[in-house]
């Protein structure tokens, strides 16, 4: 289905803050697939809002994997290792999900009135 991804960082989810939004961005084999990155802080805590574009609904699959830290030279990663393997994605269903309000369903390029489920995660 047509999937749309936020990621807001907060503790309370009174007082979250956009981080990312993604509509589209499974390239041109999944264009209906979304993905967001973004940096995350240590100590901090961070909310994956998944749900559709418009007023779909249905089944997703969300994985959440740790960038390698390879940003600089002297941090070079050998290309001759193996890739560290992330953790299995999550599956579930937005039907049955919650409507958030405007401003929370409006994150990035990510814009949706339709229902959505929440993840939490801590770095």
């Amino acid at each position: 289905y047509d999937t749309q991804i936020s990621i807001f960082k907060g503790e309370r989810c009174d007082r979250l803050s956009c981080l990312a939004g993604n509509d589209q961005g499974g390239g041109s084999e999944c264009s209906d697939q979304s993905r967001a990155s973004f940096v995350a802080e240590e100590d901090d805590t961070y909310f994956v809002y998944v749900h559709g574009f418009r007023s779909s609904r249905g089944i997703f699959s969300l994985e959440i994997s740790e960038m390698d830290d390879n940003l600089e030279c002297e941090r070079a990663m050998d290309a001759s290792s193996t890739v560290p393997e992330n953790a299995p994605p999550t599956i579930g269903s937005t039907r049955g999900g919650t409507v958030v309000t405007p401003e929370m369903g409006n994150c990035g390029s990510a814009k949706s009135s339709a229902p959505g489920v929440w993840f939490k995660f801590e770095v």
